[in-house]
């Protein structure tokens, strides 16, 4: 074909799948951006793909849900994935939701009655985790795998964090009551931790804990296990509420080079019997209590310990077989009959010349 005879064709521009304030009912795949204001997408429901195509939706956020009171059976079988959404999502109220693959914003992920909820391989950039916007509805376990926060709080009213493998930088995580809190496998920087009240049978394992101000379990910590984790360069690596700490382990962890304390063991009130079972075994405290700035217990004494317990008589909590070395005062510190000496407890080159205080130390 020459030149002359060339034929010329008309693209027709791409019709958009989806429109701003669109409610979704049947899967989908969305094939443009979208800039909205308000509402940017409603599914509204059951057994529904939203495949965001990896475009971005800005201004508008995604709402789940309809019902004008948050219900967990409103909808249920949700899947939104592969995009971002600066303005997140409103979970009114649904079972079975899953976020995959996305990118989420300072709108965050707002969560009202939920059941099942999953958050994978997904990053949220100045968005919060909540339930605090939308109300204290009932929830269940937000289950959290391989994603990413940065400048974000997690908090749930009611419920519970599963984490696994997951980064946290400048961020804070806190559930008040529900089901078991885990955080499993993750790198957390500069992120507070607090788990209060009712939670039970938290599970703290494998994670690299730097900066911030430490993991508190504050409250009823039946069947506590903290293990394997490494806690470093924060105010106090752990601090442990022992009120209620029933059949709890804290093992094979190591404290390193924590401004006040590296494990820190107190009891918000008075109570007869303040612990028990609970074992502190086997951990490690390296390099602790050198920057307390005075820091003091409910005795008025210096908190500058690797291990250092403020509680009263009688507990059942027992201290066996932990390395404490260069501490600023004792390696271990705890008032005499307030803990159960296990033996096997060990220090080396800590401030105080006595080593330990309330345990033997060799």
């Amino acid at each position: 074909m020459d030149a002359e005879s060339a034929v010329a064709f008309t693209v027709a521009p791409l019709k958009p799948t989806l429109a701003c304030g669109d409610t979704v009912i049947q899967s989908v795949t969305l094939n443009v951006d979208l800039d909205c204001t308000g509402v940017g997408l409603t599914i509204a429901a059951d057994d529904i793909t939203l495949d965001l195509g990896n475009h971005t939706i800005t201004g508008g956020n995604i709402v789940i849900g309809n019902s004008p009171v948050p219900r967990v059976d409103d909808r249920h079988d949700i899947l939104v994935r592969n995009g971002t959404v600066v303005q997140g999502f409103d979970i009114l109220g649904a079972s079975r939701v899953r976020l995959d693959h996305l990118n989420v914003g300072v709108g965050g992920i707002n969560i009202g009655a939920y059941r099942d909820l999953t958050i994978s391989a997904t990053t949220v950039i100045g968005g919060d985790v909540s339930n605090r916007k939308l109300g204290d509805f009932p929830g269940d376990t937000v289950k959290i795998a391989g994603s990413t926060f940065a400048n974000s709080s997690l908090a749930l009213l009611t419920g519970a964090f599963d984490i696994e493998n997951c980064t946290f930088t400048d961020s804070s995580i806190h559930s008040n009551q529900g089901p078991p809190d885990t955080i499993a496998g993750s790198i957390l920087t500069n992120t507070g931790v607090s788990f209060y009240t009712d939670t039970t049978s938290e599970t703290i394992v494998r994670n690299t804990i730097t900066g911030g101000t430490g993991v508190y379990l504050d409250g009823s910590n039946v069947h506590a296990v903290v293990t394997d984790n490494t806690f470093s360069h924060g105010d106090v690596g752990l601090a442990m509420d022992v009120i209620a700490a029933h059949d709890s382990l804290v093992t094979r962890n190591t404290f390193r080079d924590n401004d006040t304390a590296g494990l820190l063991l107190y009891v918000v009130s008075r109570c007869d019997v303040c612990s028990g079972p609970l074992l502190v075994r086997g951990n490690h405290f390296i390099d602790n209590g050198s920057r307390s700035n005075g820091k003091q217990d409910s005795a008025g004494r210096t908190i500058n310990d690797g291990l250092h317990a403020d509680i009263p008589p009688p507990s059942h909590l027992t201290i066996t077989g932990n390395e404490t070395v260069a501490t600023t005062a004792y390696g271990i510190e705890a008032p005499l009959g307030t803990v159960a000496d296990g033996g096997g407890n060990t220090s080396a080159d800590n401030g105080n010349p006595q080593g330990c205080l309330g345990v033997t130390c060799s």
